[in-house]
């Protein structure tokens, strides 16, 4: 990522013949994001690991996901005849583990799922967001186009407008 990403602090946004800057490290005090090409992503993701011995799963079967919206969100998948299951938001879970075993405290576990799909929803929502901010969408009509173009005008006129996409951009904290 040293050698081939691009620091990004801030973008332009076009609209009605105009230039507007959204300087992400003026609006997050100080916070940017590295453009990093999702092959170079993938390559080193691989690389990471094989280095560490874990195992990458391929051409699986039969995947599902379970209870998504619910408290023990998984997903499970058959490989070679196995049933296999797998659990995400390893920052979540690690400190829930450290706190069981460390502190002898169940809290951490307790309120894993919770955490982890806060965090997640957060994200969903910004995605939603900014897809239906940046993207024209036919079956929304001309009122659909007239209030997309007024969150655009409050989005460039307002700092704290541009300083939630900003911080949402970059990514929440945890």
């Amino acid at each position: 990522m040293h050698a081939h990403g691009l620091v990004h602090g801030g973008f332009e946004h076009g609209f009605r013949n105009s230039h507007h800057r959204i300087d992400l490290f003026k609006l997050t005090g100080g916070k940017q994001v590295v453009v990093y090409g999702q092959i170079e992503v993938t390559r080193d993701l691989m690389d990471a690991r094989t280095a560490c011995g874990a195992k990458t799963v391929y051409e699986a079967r039969n995947v599902r996901l379970h209870d998504f919206d619910g408290i023990q969100p998984r997903v499970t998948y058959t490989k070679e005849g196995v049933s296999h299951e797998a659990a995400s938001d390893v920052h979540y879970l690690a400190r829930g583990l450290t706190e069981f075993y460390a502190d002898k405290s169940a809290a951490g576990i307790d309120a894993y799922s919770d955490r982890s799909l806060r965090r997640v929803w957060k994200a969903v929502r910004f995605s939603w967001w900014f897809t239906s901010l940046m993207h024209r969408f036919q079956d929304t009509g001309e009122v659909g186009q007239k209030i997309q173009e007024a969150e655009i005008r409050y989005l460039l006129g307002s700092t704290a407008a541009s300083t939630a996409l900003a911080e949402n951009y970059v990514g929440l904290p945890y």
